[in-house]
């Protein structure tokens, strides 16, 4: 196996473990919707005039999990890539 497969490897896996922790924000982020008034559901309607923290969590969740799915899309690329690429590449130099 060469470098650029495994390179891919671990970019597929790291990406697993995005997309997993970006899940695991989106649902702490659902538990807060859940517990939380009504009136502070929509925004700037808190008492200090603040985005509501679940927001937040929520919508970087999302972040995480697009960036996820991006690092999982060049991991399966890098892989196709390195177990596909099978040339050898010999450079010649020549001395005058």
């Amino acid at each position: 196996m060469n470098t650029v497969a495994k390179i891919g490897f671990v970019l597929l896996l790291s990406s697993i473990a995005v997309i997993i922790v970006g899940l695991i924000m989106i649902d702490n982020a659902f538990d807060d919707f859940r517990y939380m008034p009504w009136g502070e559901l929509l925004l700037g309607d808190t008492p200090d005039g603040k985005i509501p923290s679940a927001h937040k969590i929520c919508c970087f969740g999302c972040g995480i999990i697009i960036i996820g799915i991006g690092m999982g899309y060049f991991a399966l690329l890098g892989i196709l890539t390195g177990s596909l690429n099978k040339e050898k590449v010999i450079l010649v130099q020549e001395q005058k």
